[in-house]
């Protein structure tokens, strides 16, 4: 048991990756814990969802899954924590100020015409895309299909993306 709690205790200072979106930064820890403000500090997540909270957790979970996350004591430490681990943040934005968000864009929106649908940017097409690079994948609007990778290489393409 001894030997355990030394074990963890080498693991209580230092440093945590934090993955959020498309962020992974180090933040330092002591004895295993490590604040939300110091998260909301670098990643500046009230700024852009003003009252959210945020929470950790040790893995990504997948779309729909139960979400179990790091114990918090109080809200806003999280506490367990291991240095050269990563965890997880997840934001839970604050309810009212998610509705006042909703009908900030719905009046923004109000009285806008969007094309034909969700997504409508008009006609669009396909065209070669040798010329830009990258091979084309459908013979009927390439401009030169049996050099379709030589034409890419020409106009700069990386050999290696055409496979």
């Amino acid at each position: 048991m001894e030997v355990e709690l030394k074990r963890l205790a080498a693991f209580a200072n230092g440093e945590v990756t934090i993955k959020y979106s498309m962020y992974a930064e180090k933040f330092k820890i002591e004895e295993h814990k490590l604040t939300a403000a110091a998260i909301n500090d670098l990643y500046g997540l009230s700024d852009v969802m003003p009252g959210c909270f945020l929470h950790l957790a040790e893995r990504e979970f997948a779309y729909a899954e139960e979400q179990q996350y790091i114990k918090e004591d109080p809200p806003g430490t999280f506490v367990g924590l291991m240095a050269d681990e990563t965890y997880w943040c997840y934001v839970q934005q604050d309810p009212e100020q998610e509705k006042r968000d909703q009908e900030s864009i719905k009046k923004r929106w109000a009285g806008v015409k969007v094309g034909g649908g969700i997504g409508d940017r008009g006609s669009e097409g396909e065209s070669c895309s040798c010329g830009d690079g990258a091979p084309c994948t459908d013979s009927m609007v390439c401009k030169d299909w049996d050099n379709r990778f030589a034409n890419a290489l020409k106009a700069g393409g990386n050999p290696l993306l055409f496979t």
